[in-house]
């Protein structure tokens, strides 16, 4: 275990402090190709609880397969998972609320991710460029498909738009050419500029 200012790394992880009680994922080793993010750490006796994912924290991280998210994570930050190209398989435990802006961008090798009903809210761009992700449930609480949301997941074939969304964002499915069925729930209030452009085999799109 090594400190700098207010930050420390364990094994692969290192974190920054938040306050008195809880750090939050900083940064990962690039070298890392499983990591299961504990719900709590030590540090000289201390004890912090991991209360979200940094901004960038595992951005990069090329050798990166799989990663465990446990229930003390509130938020993953933005780009938290940039680019992450090898990354297959993310578990996220029921208790995160927010995924940020761009978190899985870039993920191409991802297929699929379960979204627990804890979370309420997903950023714009959040699976930009997950070009082999096939499936997603969007949990009920999320009110927004933000903008580019899944553009260019041209694998995704199911799409489940929960009751809750009034808003499908700008580009928001943006090629996703393996779509064939989008139905859309009765909240919805306003689909976005292109929001399904270039879906190519989208046959049906049932309206409220």
């Amino acid at each position: 275990v090594c400190l700098a200012q207010e930050r420390f790394t364990i094994g692969d992880l290192t974190y920054e402090v938040i306050d008195s009680n809880r750090v939050e994922v900083d940064r990962c080793s690039i070298s890392a190709t499983a990591v299961v993010i504990p719900d709590l750490v030590q540090l000289d006796g201390k004890t912090y609880t991991v209360s979200r994912i940094g901004a960038e924290a595992f951005k990069n991280c090329s050798s990166l397969e799989k990663v465990a998210i446990p229930s003390s994570v509130n938020t993953i930050g933005m780009h938290s998972f940039l680019c992450c190209r090898r990354l297959s398989s993310v578990v996220i435990s029921d208790g995160v609320k927010t995924i940020g802006y761009g978190a899985f961008s870039g993920c191409s090798n991802l297929t699929a991710i379960d979204i627990p009903a804890s979370v309420d809210s997903i950023g714009v761009s959040a699976f930009y460029g997950c070009t082999s992700l096939e499936a997603v449930v969007v949990p009920n609480g999320v009110t927004s498909i933000g903008d580019a949301m899944f553009y260019d997941c041209n694998s995704l074939n199911h799409i489940a738009i929960p009751g809750s969304v009034a808003v499908i964002g700008s580009y928001a499915f943006y090629n996703c050419n393996s779509l064939h069925t989008v139905i859309i729930p009765q909240g919805v209030t306003s689909i976005g500029y292109g929001a399904f452009i270039r879906c190519m085999n989208l046959t049906f799109v049932d309206l409220p």
